[in-house]
């Protein structure tokens, strides 16, 4: 067990009969222990108290991301943490030396002020480590303002190692047909229905086919700006930077797709932004796994999968139309539901566009997503790897 604080340092664990862990670091000498004698201690009232802030630190057992602060029933120098998962509880070296009997003899309250004082270079130095680790002008009462990765090498290699596996995955032909058939189509009817609500259309995604009205609404538009302004204060209090790209995205979008365009130009748009949608949706789970999403430990394992799916439908769909481009596969007409007359690529024939014009529409969309993609990749990882220099200086001064 490695002290969360630390993070160099082992646990000395002790095991009572219960099955109790009792664990001591001999850096910062906190100390971690379960809630039951968390709350023999004075330092809960209740076994049941559950944290709803943010994981500050990796639990020593579970080894996860999982230590939140919790208010402790009595004033001590530092918030106790507990582990959502195991529900053990870290208690600081500062608040464990105010909890001793000894801290509390003579003076009441004022030994207790001066026992704080002692601590205050140590408690200063735990500080340290977390700012160290969640930067500079983290408030330990606050949420996290971004979940970057701090291990390097993962975040190095997850992606590529990702799209590896789709790219294998998309050679067989049984497992690409029912990727295309499911996940893919659900990006491509995906793109369908978001931009309609962006153009002020009710509409309704279902399987190889979107239900769109003919018109844009006020209702449409009105529940469409909700849904933006809910990403964007969802995002700014919690402090969740994707939420907030997202909407400011999407509100740009409304404008000039919905508000400054004129209705033929909103009709092609949202049949185009099916296979845009491919792209795009898929760039999106792509970018999500370098953020957090939302505030549970669940997030550390989704991540991945959301990252598989939007690889899923980005890469294949860059397979068919690079193809399409040579020659070697068909310019796609019609659709499954439809039939071979009635397809988004027929509609864009028939709106003006040619074969080419279609083809270097989304090509030139890929490459750009890519870009991006590549881009806030190699950015994320070199701040996680200064970040993780930084905490490597910190732990030798």
């Amino acid at each position: 067990m490695r002290c969360p604080i630390c993070r160099d340092r082992d646990l000395s664990v002790v095991t009572d009969l219960r099955g109790g862990v009792d664990g001591r670091c001999s850096g910062c000498e906190g100390r971690w222990c379960g809630m039951e004698e968390a709350v023999a201690l004075g330092l809960f009232r209740s076994e049941t108290e559950v944290s709803r802030a943010v994981a500050l630190a990796a639990c020593p057992r579970c080894r996860r991301p999982s230590l939140a602060p919790l208010d402790a029933a009595r004033p001590v120098p530092q918030r106790p943490l507990r582990c959502a998962d195991c529900g053990g509880v870290w208690m600081h070296g500062a608040t464990v030396r105010a909890l001793r009997p000894s801290a509390r003899m003579g003076g009441g309250a004022a030994s207790d002020m001066g026992g704080i004082g002692r601590d205050e270079e140590q408690t200063h130095g735990i500080l340290a480590r977390l700012k160290a680790t969640y930067g500079a002008d983290h408030d330990p009462d606050a949420p996290l303002p971004d979940d970057i990765e701090t291990r390097p090498l993962s975040l190095a290699i997850a992606l590529p190692a990702a799209a590896l596996l789709v790219w294998l995955l998309d050679a067989v032909g049984l497992v690409r047909f029912l990727l295309d058939s499911t996940l893919r189509m659900g990006f491509h009817e995906g793109g369908h229905a978001v931009a309609s609500w962006l153009t002020g259309r009710l509409a309704v995604p279902l399987p190889f086919l979107t239900f769109t009205a003919d018109d844009s609404s006020l209702l449409g538009y009105g529940l469409t700006l909700a849904l933006v302004a809910t990403m964007v204060v969802r995002g700014l209090r919690r402090r969740l930077p994707f939420w907030v790209a997202l909407g400011a995205l999407g509100l740009c979008l409304l404008v000039a797709k919905g508000l400054a365009a004129s209705g033929a130009e909103q009709a092609t748009w949202i049949t185009w932004s099916g296979v845009g949608g491919e792209f795009a949706l898929g760039t999106l789970c792509i970018a999500a796994f370098f953020f957090r999403l939302y505030h549970r430990p669940s997030w550390d394992l989704m991540r991945y999968v959301v990252l598989l799916a939007g690889l899923a439908s980005f890469l294949p769909a860059w397979r068919q139309w690079r193809g399409v481009a040579a020659g070697d596969e068909p310019f796609p007409l019609g659709a499954l539901l439809l039939g071979p007359e009635d397809g988004d690529m027929n509609r864009l024939l028939a709106a003006g566009w040619s074969q080419a014009e279609v083809i270097d529409s989304y090509l030139h969309f890929a490459q750009v997503c890519a870009a991006v993609v590549l881009g806030l990749w190699l950015w994320m990882a070199w701040r996680a790897w200064a970040m993780q220099r930084g905490q490597s200086e910190n732990i030798r001064t």
